[in-house]
């Protein structure tokens, strides 16, 4: 994953994309991709506003191959109801864990569910967490930090969608 190059791309894009790979590197979870590498120096070309190429620096997250996603792999007419279960089962797992770990997704959709060569279902897509900063079990810091309207409208919980307060539970 590339920190696609813009002119309008800020410190706060790059900000995002190093915490997506500090998550999900520390994230230990057979459901969740893993992170494995990062360059913060990518060299890529790009093409000016003269349509001239040119060099350019930017941030690449490596994370484990995935080679099929959920979306285009449902559209197979052999995959059975068990399998269909077992992802379901899968994404409730992995979400489990992120909230027991005090995080949301807040971007949890259907293109960010993708499956390794054995057909196990990884969730990918971080860039959009957001930790909840915890002291004790019960209490908790960003209920007034929690962004309104984040992630995509068509997934997003109806307190989210109404620019309601939430928490992470």
């Amino acid at each position: 994953k590339v920190l696609k190059y813009r002119d309008d791309a800020t410190m706060k894009d790059a900000k995002r994309a190093m915490n997506e790979f500090k998550v999900m590197y520390s994230v230990n979870h057979p459901c969740i991709c893993k992170a494995t590498g990062i360059n913060i120096a990518e060299p890529i070309e790009i093409t000016n506003s003269e349509g001239q190429q040119e060099k350019s620096t930017t941030i690449a997250l490596f994370f484990e191959y995935l080679p099929y996603k959920l979306k285009e792999f449902l559209k197979i007419p052999i995959i059975n109801n068990t399998l269909k279960v077992r992802i379901v089962l899968d994404i409730v797992h992995a979400m489990n864990y992120l909230h027991k770990n005090g995080m949301m997704h807040r971007n949890l959709t259907v293109e960010n569910i993708m499956l390794n060569s054995l057909f196990e279902t990884k969730l990918v897509d971080f860039y959009l967490v957001k930790i909840i900063e915890t002291v004790f079990d019960d209490s908790y810091f960003s209920e007034s930090s929690l962004t309104k309207c984040v992630g995509n409208f068509l997934y997003m919980s109806p307190e989210m969608a109404n620019e309601e307060d939430y928490e992470y539970k």
